[in-house]
């Protein structure tokens, strides 16, 4: 189950986060995962409980963004959104079908709360 993995690396980037900050306590992190399904997210929720426990970040609130994957055309270098193009198959930018889709999701941390 790889919620399990993505609720240790939100954990690993807000602590990080909190580090840098000089904070004691996380209270909220605002996160997105591009390629991250929305029916994923209650999951990893869950699994970031249990994966704060005994951290700074424990008893803290996760927002996290389901958002498309990102993706690049090998043939023209088109980089962008990948939503829609599974439909249609092809690169937004020259109509060529070799475009690569980040093969997991990728996280990105947008802020941490704390004190």
């Amino acid at each position: 189950m790889h919620e399990v993995g993505i609720a240790r690396e939100l954990v690993k980037l807000a602590l990080g986060a909190a580090g840098k900050a000089d904070l004691g306590r996380l209270s909220r992190i605002e996160a997105k995962g591009h390629g991250l399904l929305p029916e994923e997210v209650e999951s990893v929720r869950l699994h970031w409980e249990v994966e704060t426990k005994g951290t700074l970040a424990e008893g803290s609130d996760l927002e996290l963004e389901a958002l498309p994957a990102r993706g690049q055309c090998v043939d023209c270098g088109w980089q962008g959104v990948w939503e829609g193009v599974w439909e249609g198959g092809a690169c937004p930018g020259c109509g060529g079908e070799d475009v690569l889709e980040e093969p997991a999701p990728v996280l990105e941390l947008v802020a941490v709360s704390g004190e």
